[in-house]
């Protein structure tokens, strides 16, 4: 009896036998054999899962994603004021231990902006929404609570794309380390016009 292979399983099996490889080398002086040597199966079976390698990429980035997602999720519930979740959220950005994920999403970001896939473009959507709606969690929480104004769900989606532009704008300028600095100074100002 043929054995049957669960697909999607697979597929992210592969993604994160590359992730090193990936997180370590531009995509572009990445070679389909060696993402197939990487995850010790041959190159015709990268094509049975992948149509290329920024496919490989999308995958592993939704992989990680999933696992950041929950582990920012345990965090939260240790975090003990508004200011600390926020930064919880917001050390994806510059944390080392985001490092990797962190890596990738540099390399989605950059195929997302050439490729015209839709799926591409859908999955960056998607992923924007589910953070920008633990943001909203977030505030929500602190404005039941009455640590801050109602008003400051106003302002949320632009601090959220204004922390996007923070991160994007210091990796085009290599600039890095900068970010977290860049980051609570943002949370900072956005709570003293929001706080109660």
């Amino acid at each position: 009896m043929a054995k049957v292979v669960d697909k999607e399983k697979k597929r992210k099996q592969i993604a994160l036998c590359c992730k090193e490889l990936i997180v370590k080398n531009p995509i572009n002086n990445i070679t389909v054999s060696e993402l197939a040597k990487a995850a010790n199966i041959g190159k015709g079976t990268v094509y049975e899962y992948f149509e290329n390698k920024e496919e490989i990429v999308f995958e592993l980035t939704d992989t990680l994603i999933q696992q950041h997602l929950f582990d920012i999720n345990e965090k939260l519930l240790q975090a003990k004021n508004i200011k600390e979740k926020i930064e919880i959220l917001s050390s994806f950005y510059y944390d080392e231990e985001s490092y990797e994920l962190r890596e990738i999403y540099k390399k989605f970001i950059a195929i997302s902006i050439t490729d015209n896939n839709k799926d591409v473009k859908e999955f960056q959507k998607e992923a924007t929404k589910i953070y920008l709606e633990k943001f909203m969690e977030i505030l929500d929480e602190a404005i039941k609570n009455g640590y801050i104004k109602e008003e400051a769900k106003i302002f949320a989606k632009t601090v959220f794309d204004a922390s996007l532009g923070i991160f994007l704008q210091n990796v085009m300028s290599d600039s890095e380390e900068n970010i977290k600095k860049e980051m609570n100074m943002l949370i900072e100002n956005f709570l003293s016009v929001v706080r109660k």
